[in-house]
This record gives C-alpha cells, sequence and structure tokens, in this order.
C-alpha cells in the first residue's frame, strides 16, 4: 500500500504486503496486522511473489513510548 505521508528521500514507498480480504468497486478491504481497513485500488499494488504471505504488520504511528527511569540508588 503507497503511505501518504512525506518521507524522507530514502524511505520506501509503499508498506506491505497485506491480506485482501474483500473488493467492492474501486475499494479494497485489508488486512493489516490486527487490524482491518478499507483501501483505495489506487493506493495498491500487487504483490509478485510466488510463495503465500502472512499480512504485514504496519509500522507504529506517533513517538516512542518512553522507558520508565531505573533508580540507581
Amino acid at each position: 500500500m503507497r503511505e501518504g505521508q512525506a518521507r524522507g528521500p530514502l524511505a520506501p514507498t509503499y508498506s506491505g504486503p497485506y491480506r485482501v480480504l474483500e473488493e467492492r468497486g474501486k475499494a479494497l478491504k485489508l488486512q493489516m496486522g490486527e487490524k482491518v481497513d478499507w483501501v483505495a485500488v489506487e493506493r495498491t499494488k500487487r504483490h509478485c511473489g510466488v510463495a503465500p504471505v502472512d499480512p504485514a504488520v504496519p509500522p507504529t504511528r506517533g513517538r516512542p513510548k518512553k522507558e520508565p527511569a531505573e533508580d540507581s540508588g
């Protein structure tokens, strides 16, 4: 699936592969890890591999959570 946000010049344009659960006109219902979402066909690219693929888990969004500070005393 093509990512919409601004990325660096060396960042990948597409993420995935994801499993297609349903197709309606110009929309696909994709399984992205544990999440299921509808995506426009224009944002997708066909997987050209020969082996079946497990759905990829999309990257987490936002700032990473802080680790709790350890007491040194």
